[in-house]
């Protein structure tokens, strides 16, 4: 915390046993404004390795993997969110906040080593999503 402001970063790493690697890094800057509101802007960036199962397609007279999916949840992607909190501390327990933030997700939507017709379509689904968000949070003494 610096003055009148509060600064929170975090890193998270994962991994699964289906091959899936991620990273995300988050930031947010909560600043006060007068005695009892705050607006704190925020961002996240996440980056995803595709499950060892993932196949955007599967090709006829080839042989079939034990498993698979073409889900663009278990593909290589990366997204980014970023939003804004508007919050008001109603006493020295209790807080209200109006939150919204955007979401989106990037991913390969037509791979290259596809084969004919398949290069021209949308092989990602990915998400787009606006949220919002309120909330009443109390804190335990």
């Amino acid at each position: 915390m610096f003055g009148r402001s509060l600064t929170e970063v975090s890193i998270r790493y994962f991994r699964d046993s289906w091959g899936i690697s991620s990273e995300t890094a988050e930031l947010s800057q909560r600043f006060s404004l007068g005695k009892v509101w705050y607006i704190e802007p925020n961002g996240r960036l996440y980056h995803q390795t595709a499950a060892n199962f993932y196949y955007p397609y599967l090709m006829s007279g080839t042989t079939l993997p034990t498993y698979a999916s073409s889900d663009s949840r278990l593909s290589r992607f990366d997204a980014v969110t970023y939003g804004l909190m508007l919050g008001v501390h109603v006493s020295g327990r209790t807080e209200l906040y109006l939150r919204g933030d955007y979401y989106t997700q990037m991913g390969q939507h037509h791979p290259v080593d596809a084969p004919g017709q398949l290069k021209n379509q949308n092989l990602f689904q990915g998400a787009n999503a606006a949220i919002i968000e309120a909330g009443l949070q109390w804190k335990f003494h």
